[in-house]
C-alpha cells in the first residue's frame, strides 16, 4: 500500500479519537510457531491448532519440524512428518478479515484450480474441503485441506497425501478432531450491528473512510473491544477500537514486522508496521496501524 492510501485511511481514523484513545487497522493475523520437538512414546499424542481452541490426535511418531520464515509468512504455524509414515502435514491459522467460512474456502480453492469444495463435518464441527494439485521438489503431490473457524480465526489443516495409508490417516486424525478451550463458552462477538449501535455498547465511534465498501461492525462484550470491517480497493481491512487509559496494541498480530516507522496526520500521530505475504488471504500485505495523539 501506498503512503498516500494509508495517510487516507489514516485521516479518517483519527476521527474517532474523540471516542477511544487508540485504534488499529490491521488485516490478518498469525499463530504461534511450534518449534521441532519429538514426542515420548505413546499410540498418539494430542496437539493443538495453534490458539483455536482446536484439538487433534496423531500418531505418536509425528513430530514437529521446523517452519521457515516464508512458510510463517503463509500463515502456516506448524509442520508435522513422521519417520514411519510418508505423509506430512501442515498447520495454518489466520483472521478471517470479515470473510465467511464457505467464502474464504470457495476463494482459496479457486486460487489452486481446485473442482470442488464441499461441506464435511467431524464430531458436530462443520468444515469445508476441497484437493489440490502442489509440486513439491519437482513432484506433484494430492493435498487435501481442511478448513475450520473459531469465533475470530480460521485454521486449515492440509494433508500431503503421500503413501498407502495417507487416506486412512487423515480420516483418523480428522475424526479425532474436538474442541477444548472453547467449549461452553458463549461467543463474546456480537455481530451485524450499526456504528450507532456499537457507539452506545462501547462509547467508540467509527468514521467509515471515503470509498469503503461491505462495512460491517462487532462488538466483543467480554471486553469492550469494538471493530470495523470493510473493503477499499479490493483489500480487505480490520480496524479496532477500546477506550483505555493506555496506548496498548490491540490488534492481536504476532508477526515479526518487516518495516516499522511513524506517520503523522494533522495531530494524529501513527505507527505503521509492514509485513510483506504471498498468501491469499492477506491480499498480498499486511499492514497495521496504531493512532495515538500527537
Amino acid at each position: 500500500m501506498t503512503r498516500t492510501k494509508m495517510s487516507v485511511i489514516i485521516a479518517a481514523m483519527a476521527l474517532t479519537l474523540a471516542g477511544c484513545e487508540n485504534v488499529n487497522v490491521n488485516i490478518n493475523m498469525n499463530g504461534a510457531v511450534q518449534n521441532e520437538q519429538k514426542p515420548e512414546a505413546s499410540e498418539t499424542q494430542d496437539i493443538d491448532i495453534g490458539t483455536t481452541g482446536y484439538a487433534i490426535s496423531i500418531p505418536s511418531d509425528y513430530y514437529s519440524s521446523e517452519v521457515t520464515k516464508e512458510e510463517r509468512k503463509d500463515d502456516q504455524i506448524a509442520y508435522y512428518k513422521s519417520d514411519e509414515h510418508l505423509m506430512d502435514f501442515d498447520v495454518y491459522q489466520f483472521g478471517k478479515d470479515g470473510m465467511i467460512l464457505k467464502e474464504y474456502a470457495k476463494k482459496e480453492a479457486e486460487e489452486y484450480k481446485a473442482d470442488d469444495v464441499e461441506e464435511v463435518k467431524y464430531n458436530g464441527i462443520p468444515m469445508m474441503l476441497y484437493y489440490s494439485q502442489e509440486e513439491y521438489e519437482g513432484e506433484e503431490y494430492r493435498v487435501a485441506n481442511y478448513i475450520f473457524e473459531n469465533f475470530e480465526d480460521f485454521a486449515e489443516l492440509s494433508f500431503w497425501l503421500d503413501g498407502d495409508d495417507a487416506e486412512e490417516l487423515v480420516e483418523q486424525i480428522m475424526s479425532s478432531i474436538r474442541q477444548e478451550q472453547m467449549v461452553g463458552l458463549a461467543n463474546p462477538w456480537i455481530y451485524d450491528l450499526t456504528a450507532e449501535e456499537v457507539k452506545e455498547r462501547t462509547g467508540c465511534e467509527f468514521i467509515v473512510p471515503e470509498g469503503a465498501y461491505d462495512v460491517a461492525f462487532g462488538v466483543n462484550e467480554n471486553d469492550g473491544l469494538a471493530e470495523m470491517n470493510f473493503t477499499m480497493d479490493d483489500v480487505r481491512y480490520s480496524a479496532r477500537m477500546r477506550k483505555t487509559g493506555d496506548y496498548e496494541d490491540i490488534s492481536g498480530l504476532f508477526y515479526e514486522w518487516d518495516a516499522e516507522g511513524v506517520d503523522k496526520v494533522g495531530e494524529i500521530m501513527a505507527d505503521v508496521r509492514l509485513y510483506t505475504s504471498e498468501n491469499i488471504s492477506n491480499s498480498r500485505y499486511s499492514q497495521m496501524v496504531r493512532i495515538r495523539k500527537a
